[in-house]
């Protein structure tokens, strides 16, 4: 099939998705931490977290009741087993250990080891895959390990 305005659409579609996703989860996340200050709503971490879930079954509901399941009947089982590893396994087991290594280092290593992934994937892409990354990628690649070196450099002292 060729490119054409459908590919675009959803291309457009899927971007402004990920950009309001990204929106949500860094929202969320922000404000989980205050929710449960007295001075705010005062909420347990428990429900904080029992409004997390409900926002995701209200989404996962909401696509039950009105997404065309129609189309699923031209998916091949290998792909639907496919599917099934990725969401239940590769994804489900990743968010877990993302959340564990969340929790269980400070907010700087853990800030710090976010700007790894892009550099792991492309490696990982290499080594696995047999990708050649364009020059564009190895440049995005330096400026990342760059920024790590700065923030990891030990400070100067003051010049008085």
């Amino acid at each position: 099939m060729p490119w054409s305005r459908w590919h675009w659409l959803i291309v457009v579609a899927l971007g402004a998705t990920w950009i309001l996703d990204g929106l949500e989860v860094t929202l969320a996340g922000s404000l989980a931490g205050i929710l449960t200050h007295r001075e705010a709503l005062g909420l347990t971490d428990a429900e904080v977290g029992a409004s997390a879930t409900f926002y995701l079954a209200g989404a996962v509901i909401g696509a039950l009741l009105f997404d065309d399941f129609g189309m699923l009947r031209h998916v091949r089982p290998e792909a639907a087993l496919g599917i099934a590893y990725n969401v239940l396994i590769a994804f489900a087991w990743a968010h877990w250990a993302w959340i564990k290594i969340a929790t269980a280092v400070s907010v700087t290593v853990f800030s710090l080891s976010m700007l790894i992934i892009p550099v792991v994937g492309v490696l990982s892409g290499m080594l696995f895959l047999g990708e050649r990354p364009t020059a564009a990628e190895f440049a995005a690649l330096g400026l990342v390990l760059a920024a790590l070196v700065t923030v990891l450099m030990p400070a100067r002292a003051a010049v008085k």
